[in-house]
């Protein structure tokens, strides 16, 4: 204290005294710069021991990040083999896939083939039977139209015409009723068979006669048939317009023989192709057999795919999880 009070004479040659009262002022205001002072020193050093306590707190705190990143490792590593494995599995199950594909994709094409050839096919023998459903339909309703009152009038004539006679022949042999020894007449100046009228009325006093008729198997007509039929339709009176002027039953009946024979030339073509077509349907048939096993076995093969991919999916989400968690492991040390 003295010597300041000599250094502030020096400077501004006045003098300070230092009194008790000075004394105590000096050590009042010492007291509060000190504890200024030392508020301040406090303050940094628990900054200090804080700072020192995280560190602490951090080493620790890294130590046990070592530890949980080793583990996130070994389990980071075991999920990349088993994303690995499952790849090989789904690269192996995509082959096999593939070529249940390709073999399915090569029988659906020659089922299609097939299908598209029987159509044709099928298409053509249904147009050639479209032709003779005309002729058919028109004898159809032409025996319809005949009444058992027609019959009954027939039955009354003792001689009817020449066409009648004729007509009846045609069916007779069809039906392949007993008929006389063929042997060329001259009826009204027209050559013609010797008539088999006794056999064709006993035909007409049968109660299903007409029944007959409508439910005749003309499936079952051969070459033969029509060849002997040949003379009787290919006379000259034997026609629609010449038996309607003789009876209304005639000309039902010379319809249906006329349509009868018109239906076995064509079956006759159309039949072979009709059972061609039904061994190509079965063969068809196997082959959408054949397919649907293949459909069905690539079915199984997709969704075991799909099912193996599901799986690696949530094989990788899992690996990328734990790769982020170490990464920000990693980072956060």
């Amino acid at each position: 204290v003295q010597d300041a009070t000599l250094d502030y004479f020096d400077k501004f040659r006045r003098n300070v005294y230092v009194t008790p009262k000075s004394y105590l002022s000096f050590i009042k205001s010492y007291t509060q710069v000190y504890s200024v002072e030392h508020g301040k020193v406090k303050v940094l050093a628990d900054k200090i021991n804080s700072g020192l306590d995280k560190l602490h707190q951090a080493q620790d705190d890294v130590a046990k990040m070592k530890v949980e990143l080793r583990q996130s490792e070994v389990i980071l590593a075991d999920a990349v083999r088993k994303s690995s494995e499952l790849l090989k599995e789904i690269a192996v199950a995509t082959a096999s896939a593939e070529k249940v594909k390709s073999s399915a994709k090569v029988i659906a094409d020659a089922a299609n083939e097939k299908a598209t050839t029987i159509g044709a096919e099928k298409a053509e023998v249904e147009k050639d039977l479209e032709a003779a459903k005309p002729a058919l339909l028109e004898a159809e309703d032409a025996l319809k139209a005949i009444r058992p009152e027609d019959i009954k009038n027939l039955k009354a004539l003792k001689n009817p015409p020449v066409v009648i006679k004729i007509i009846f022949d045609g069916v007779l042999l069809l039906r392949r009723r007993g008929m006389l020894k063929c042997q060329m007449v001259e009826e009204k100046g027209t050559l013609c068979y010797k008539d088999n009228y006794s056999e064709a009325s006993k035909m007409m006093n049968e109660s299903s006669f007409l029944t007959d008729l409508q439910g005749f198997p003309k499936e079952c007509i051969t070459d033969e048939d029509c060849e002997l039929l040949g003379p009787y339709v290919e006379h000259p009176l034997f026609t629609a317009d010449v038996a309607k002027k003789a009876s209304e039953l005639a000309v039902g009946l010379c319809k249906w023989v006329k349509a009868m024979s018109t239906y076995h030339m064509i079956a006759k073509v159309v039949i072979p192709k009709m059972d061609a077509l039904r061994l190509k349907e079965a063969e068809l048939g196997a082959a959408m057999k054949k397919l649907a096993g293949a459909e069905a076995e690539l079915a199984a093969a997709q969704a075991e795919l799909d099912a193996m991919q599901e799986k690696f999916d949530a094989a990788m989400a899992e690996k990328q999880r734990l790769q982020d968690e170490t990464d920000a492991t990693k980072k956060k040390m």
